[in-house]
């Protein structure tokens, strides 16, 4: 019988007290996010339930130990997350993943008789689009570089940092004086080259050469070349994983993941690009730079993710939806729907409580 989790109240209660999540070197308490308050001129909020189903599917009778792990949401200065509640047979455990500092659900099944294993995962999350409109002109207390700023300029398996690459990026941005021009350069250039589609092989995984060779892709793949060529031109840059709700729904089912990126800028802290979305929509390229909407919400970031506790097998590519292992080997079986509906106005903090 599935039954929710006894640590839902301690969930509540950690999340409340690691405040906005950053990056850090082990697995720690998380710390104050470096998206600066300041500039947030966008007054667009959006609040939404989110539901999140996972089904693992017919575990065999002859699987002793099942292990499922699911991506939580972050919660930062842009994306305030509460009512985060967990159901999963024999309830489960939350922990950090300790590079990137994505948070992640965790349940273990001894011998399942044939039974399927089923997750739910709901929150409510309170999105705040961003927008920076003068990137020349820093906050009066800028955030602090995280100490493992220098990972984001460091190669992943399926993306590798080589002198191919550097080569590309610094002819990308040879015009550009600034971190901010730089960053702007390789943003145009993947607009300007890269073509959403799906038609061969190989795409939708981040793979830099198959990007390189085919300029084709989806958000992720997108997403894969312009942190690249950051790196390869020396600037910081991670990728975001998550999802768009729709803009014209109030209630539906999302119809899959999506990637966007961050480059660091000094003074500044992480700046969100959406380079998928510029393609999407040409004219209106400006809005994708230096801004996000409040439609995405951040499930993860960053890649070859080790999970906590850490799974058994390779590092994940990215932690995009259910992960699971059946006696340490990785079981494919698995099936996942995100349905979203607009929630409740949060309270007023401010009003005196009722008598």
């Amino acid at each position: 019988m599935k039954r929710s989790m006894p640590l839902i109240a301690a969930l509540a209660l950690l999340l409340s007290l690691a405040g906005p999540r950053s990056l850090q070197a082990s697995i720690a308490p998380p710390v104050k996010d470096s998206s600066p308050k300041t500039q947030r001129s966008a007054p667009e909020i959006r609040r939404t339930a989110i539901t999140y189903n996972i089904a693992f599917g017919l575990i065999p009778k002859s699987v002793k130990r099942f292990d499922a792990w699911a991506p939580l949401p972050w919660k930062n200065d842009v994306q305030e997350i509460s009512d985060l509640t967990m159901q999963a047979p024999g309830g489960g455990t939350m922990g950090i993943e300790g590079v990137n500092g994505n948070l992640v659900f965790h349940s273990s099944s001894g011998p399942r008789g044939g039974v399927d294993f089923n997750v739910i995962l709901r929150f409510v999350v309170e999105r705040h689009a961003i927008r920076f409109e003068d990137l020349s002109r820093p906050p009066s207390d800028p955030p602090e570089p995280p100490k493992n700023l220098a990972i984001y300029l460091q190669g992943s398996r399926l993306a590798p940092i080589d002198a191919k690459v550097k080569s590309l990026a610094e002819r990308v941005v040879r015009k550009g004086k600034t971190v901010q021009e730089k960053a702007r350069a390789i943003f145009d250039y993947v607009v300007d080259n890269m073509t959403l589609s799906q038609a061969k092989d190989g795409w939708g995984e981040g793979n830099l050469q198959y990007v390189l060779d085919n300029h084709m892709g989806n958000s992720l793949d997108v997403g894969t070349l312009f942190v690249s060529l950051c790196r390869g031109a020396g600037i910081p840059a991670r990728t975001d994983v998550g999802f768009i709700l729709p803009r014209n729904s109030t209630s539906g089912i999302v119809s899959g993941f999506y990637a966007w990126a961050e480059f660091w800028l000094p003074g500044f802290g992480w700046i969100p690009v959406d380079p998928t979305a510029a393609i999407a929509k040409p004219s209106a390229r400006n809005a994708y730079f230096a801004a996000l909407g409040a439609d995405h919400v951040l499930m993860s970031v960053g890649r070859d993710l080790i999970l906590n506790p850490p799974q058994e097998g390779s590092p994940l590519n990215v932690l995009i939806g259910p992960y699971a292992e059946a006696d340490g080997k990785p079981f494919p079986n698995s099936a996942f729907k995100i349905r979203f509906e607009k929630a409740a106005p949060a309270p007023d903090k401010t009003s005196p409580a009722s008598p």
